[in-house]
């Protein structure tokens, strides 16, 4: 009988990689299939492996051939399948699949009917897994029975091997890979999206790309080889051709479609290789991308935004020498064009030969590219009202000016026609500059507050169920802009609270696409109580009475995998319009599906807890969602899980003891969900102290338990923990908003996000455990600030009801806005005219710490009473400083100062790219480490080589006075590296010294102390 799966694994020199790409299909939970490997002409040992394992797995086999390509071994591949296989699937030989896979794939296929599914990626490297960027967008989430019709972000879905294809399907379609291109996999998968009746689309990651970092690079990462543009280019023109071929207008539809995502997302990936690729990549560049241009057709083209309209004139015409200026110039102002004119604004680029009549004047109009944008700081209801504060602006334009623009709120019924306006009050608001990408205006003035008067939403005095999208526009210079209020990033900018206006009506403020909806719902079932006995819970509430009401039922939707359990409703006497209900169901059945889909998802280990919506599911089959009632505060549930283990490691949130808790979603509806045990958080309030938080709350089991309180730092390798003891179900838990005591010395909480979870005492350090756990009653107290070490911290609700620090820049909006910077760097030369001072500028680790050899200098100068002012750079107050040290904030205002006219600057690490030494400066580059890699011009491979670091490395190193080397070997290792031609001190590294000095024996020993070192050990410090 034949196996219900075929997989072609296309095989060319890749011995390295091979068997661990052969390994992942062998250990495929879905074990019915065959594995045909196609030799494509292979070099290397790549053919010996692959018969190796033909040898010892009957399920592969191996087919050989002359090197044709992958396209053509793909079709090799294809010929070569068994008959009557059901399924077909690419796998590349570099890459890997996680076990479950398939499974979850054709699972999902036969459940379907739908002609192919497509999942997630993951890039791999030896560092670990990430997500693939391009896939990212499309695989959001998952949807079953769809289109790229419906979800046109597939169109970027082009990948062959992260798809499994019903056979029959496939063989209709008749497209095959095309041969001697690279890029062959879109002429494929992009027909095949546009073909098939309906499409799977998986969120779970079910493939491994790997990113190579040694041997030959992929084809992916040869960015500048004009061969790979060209492939690509053709690869364009070969969808446009099979889609011109189709019948039918739904055909020239759908090119319209995909010539869209080629002008808007394709090509714009050439962009920065222009920039850095040499004479043969821009001409390659300039013909085959002109040649798309024109069959595409300028009708396209104009509906695009100015930036993107001129780049394609610009590459039409061959002037591609302003084409690399106007990268140029949008690196350098963040994208942003510079707006001129009053009744039809327009970009007036500096670049442009001839002036701006030189460019037709539509190319340059900014009409389309000066939309709203937004943010909503934060909502909340006053005496029935709505009120939201938050920023917009016209991109490109800006706010400098309180009466710049005039702007009211638009709310717009979902389903009707219904407009309403609401008034607006401007406000002073730099944080909306700090927040914007671009640099080259100020948004001082964009904030606003409105007021929102929910009566206004009722239709003839009614209410009615419905939605209405939350607009902004604004009159000002140009015209009237609009958009979209975008949601914000914690508490009630991010999920705006509730509001009953009555007592079946709400009203609920909701973000989708991260853009702010109103919702008037007119609530049928509630939940008033959730409690539990003997391994069950029950639900406890009451349903607005019906005749569809006989034969309704609980049902349960478990969010990850999207099954349903369905349990018996409980209907008691109606007591007016209303009819109390209960309902109960057996935790078990809940971890059951949880255990289940566990074996089928790929990311089970990632997946720190399960959620289960609840619905009333009535006689017709229609569903009705149930709210908590919230103004009667229903017992929360929180009851440990007995029963099913868990398959993670000990030690591990998926290894540990788990529990189901009640809880409302963001939007008010009874959710449960089933995650590692742990405390809830009841109240917050400041210390008294000020330097920190206090905690209280409840825990699941009686006894005594020891746990951490931990906050990690989002993307930074730091996390610190403080101890928590729960006794007989209460805790109380200090969360000091400083790190731990550590060699650093006194010094704030690094700028940035930290999340806060518990972790029992013993658990894994490095492993992952979700947010502490918020219940509503301290919703309310949130944001909380304190002021620790001279820095603003404040306690965050994130994602609803999740915990997270932020530690705020020290630096004040109007300093780290991009504008402002652009403006201290503009004025940095007239900075340099001041006199020199008797000022020296110490920088480590750019302003990160005081250490290093630029703290031995000052230390010496301080020893021998040298008449200089000592001026330390302060990156977030990072630096514990001496007192003969003063800190200035890097990048402050008096920062630019200082480095304009200090007359010694003392550095261990790279200078900012504006800076220029001026006469009478001294620069002292103490450099750090021993020159053991490559650290410049000496890197023999440029795969990971950042160019513009280079370049800046060429216009740095002229700018020092001297370079410190450790010995006489590394000297000309830095000469070489670095080129640099100025003087060499081989004195050896400043920060060395007190290992010659007399008393280097104390040292040793107060070292030894500090660091608890025993009699007779050693610690090593660098190995």
């Amino acid at each position: 009988m034949a196996p219900r799966l075929s997989v072609v694994v296309p095989i060319y020199n890749v011995e390295r990689y091979l068997e661990e790409c052969l390994d992942s299909i062998a250990a495929q939970t879905f074990a019915d299939f065959e594995c045909v490997m196609v030799d494509d002409g292979s070099l290397d040992g790549s053919a010996a492996i692959a018969e190796a394992y033909a040898a010892k797995d009957a399920r592969f086999r191996l087919v050989r051939q002359v090197n044709k390509g992958l396209g053509a071994a793909r079709n090799t591949g294809y010929r070569h399948i068994g008959e009557g296989t059901e399924f077909l699937a690419f796998v590349d030989s570099d890459d890997t699949l996680p076990p479950s896979a398939y499974e979850l794939m054709i699972g999902t296929l036969d459940e379907t009917g739908s002609d192919f599914a497509t999942g997630n990626v993951l890039r791999f490297r030896a560092v670990g897994y990430y997500q693939s960027g391009g896939h990212r967008k499309p695989f959001k989430e998952t949807r079953l029975r769809t289109h790229i019709t419906e979800v046109p972000s597939l169109v970027t879905d082009r990948t062959a091997w992260n798809k499994v294809y019903r056979r029959a399907f496939f063989d209709a379609a008749g497209v095959l890979y095309p041969e001697g291109i690279l890029y062959e996999d879109a002429p494929v998968s992009v027909p095949h999206h546009y073909l098939a009746r309906s499409v799977d689309v998986l969120s779970e990651p079910i493939y491994h790309w790997r990113e190579r970092e040694v041997g030959e690079m992929s084809i992916t990462q040869m960015r500048t080889n004009p061969k790979g543009l060209i492939d690509r280019v053709k690869s364009m023109e070969l969808v446009r051709a099979w889609l011109l071929e189709q019948p039918g207008t739904k055909f020239r539809r759908h090119l319209r479609s995909y010539d869209e995502n080629n002008l808007v997302e394709e090509i714009p990936m050439f962009f920065w290789s222009v920039l850095e690729g040499d004479q043969d990549y821009r001409d390659a560049y300039r013909e085959n991308v002109s040649r798309l241009l024109r069959a595409i057709g300028p009708e396209q083209v104009r509906r695009l935004r100015a930036p993107l309209r001129l780049k394609y004139h610009l590459t039409l015409q061959g002037r591609m020498d302003e084409f690399v200026e106007q990268m140029r110039f949008e690196k350098d102002s963040n994208g942003a064009a510079p707006a001129r004119g009053l009744l039809r604004p327009y970009a007036d680029y500096p670049f442009l030969r001839g002036g701006r009549k030189s460019v037709p004047a539509d190319v340059l109009r900014l009409d389309n590219a000066l939309v709203m944008r937004s943010r909503l700081y934060e909502s909340g209801w006053e005496d029935g009202r709505l009120r939201i504060t938050g920023h917009a602006f016209p991109e490109h334009l800006g706010a400098e000016h309180k009466h710049d623009m005039v702007k009211v709120l638009v709310l717009r019924e979902a389903k009707g026609h219904r407009v309403l306006a609401v008034q607006t009050r401007t406000m002073y608001s730099p944080e909306a500059t700090a927040s914007s990408p671009h640099d080259l205006y100020s948004c001082d003035w964009a904030g606003f507050t409105a007021v929102i008067d929910p009566k206004r939403l009722k239709h003839r005095g009614r209410w009615r169920d419905g939605s209405w999208r939350v607009l902004i526009a604004g009159v000002g210079k140009g015209g009237v802009y609009k958009g979209r209020i975008s949601g914000g990033w914690s508490d009630t900018a991010e999920y705006p609270p509730v509001h009953w206006v009555e007592d079946d009506v709400r009203i609920v403020p909701w973000l989708r696409d991260n853009h702010v909806y109103l919702r008037v719902e007119l609530v049928r079932a509630r939940a008033v109580q959730v409690d539990s006995t003997a391994g069950e819970v029950r639900v406890t509430g009451s349903v607005r009475s019906g005749a569809d009401l006989a034969g309704a039922r609980l049902r349960l939707k478990h969010v990850e995998s999207e099954r349903d359990l369905l349990f018996p409703l409980e209907l008691g006497t109606p007591a007016g319009l209303h009819v109390p209900f209960t309902a109960s169901f057996p935790i078990a059945e809940l971890s059951a599906v949880r255990a289940a889909w566990d074996a089928l998802d790929p990311a089970s280990a990632d997946r720190l807890c399960d959620r289960w919506d609840t619905e009333l599911q009535l006689l017709d089959g229609s569903t009705v969602p149930v709210v908590i009632d919230d103004r009667r505060a229903p017992a929360q549930l929180d009851v440990p899980i007995e029963g099913l283990p868990d398959e993670g490691a000990p030690g591990t949130a998926r290894g540990g003891p788990r529990a189901l808790y009640s809880k409302p979603s963001p939007s008010g509806y009874l959710q449960f969900s089933d995650q590692v045990l742990q405390p809830v958080v009841e109240e917050i309030t400041a210390a008294r102290d000020a330097d920190g938080f206090l905690l209280s709350g409840s825990f699941p089991l009686p006894g005594t338990h020891r746990y951490e309180l931990v906050i990690r730092h989002n993307w930074l390798e730091e996390e610190h923990s403080y101890p928590v003891e729960i006794t007989e179900g209460r805790f109380r838990a200090a969360l000091p908003a400083v790190p731990t005591a550590s060699f650093a010395g006194e010094v704030p909480l690094r700028r940035g996000t930290w999340e806060v979870f518990f972790r029992p005492v013993g658990a894994a350090a490095d492993s992952a455990w979700p947010q502490v756990l918020l219940a509503p009653s301290c919703h309310g107290a949130l944001p909380l600030e304190v002021e620790a070490r001279g820095k603003r911290i404040t306690l965050e609700r994130r994602r609803y009801d999740g915990l997270s620090l932020e530690s705020h820049s020290d630096l004040l909006p109007e300093e780290r806005s991009g504008y402002r910077q652009r403006q201290l760097r503009a004025e940095f030369p007239a900075l340099q005219r001041r006199p020199l001072t008797d000022t020296v500028l110490y920088n480590v680790a750019s302003g990160g710490q005081y250490a290093g050899s630029p703290r031995a200098v000052h230390e010496e100068l301080v020893r021998r009473g040298t008449p200089v002012r000592h001026l330390w750079t302060a990156d977030d107050r990072q630096a514990d400083l001496p007192q003969t040290a003063e800190p200035i904030r890097q990048w402050s205002t008096e920062w630019f100062e200082a480095l304009a006219t200090a007359k010694y600057v003392v550095t261990s690490t790279h200078l900012p790219e504006f800076f220029e030494r001026r006469p009478g400066q001294v620069v002292l580059q103490t450099w750090h480490g021993t020159p053991l890699k490559r650290i410049g011009h000496d890197f023999e491979k440029v795969w990971f080589t950042d160019a513009q670091y280079l370049k800046h490395l060429d216009h740095e190193v002229p700018q020092w006075s001297l370079l410190v080397a450790a010995n006489r070997w590394s000297a000309p290792v830095l000469r070489r590296a670095l080129r640099y031609q100025g003087e060499i001190l081989e004195s050896g590294y400043p920060r060395n010294d007190l290992l010659f000095a007399s008393d280097r024996e104390k040292t040793a020993e107060r070292v030894r102390e500090r660091l608890g070192l025993p009699e007779g050990k050693k610690v090593v410090l660098y190995a």
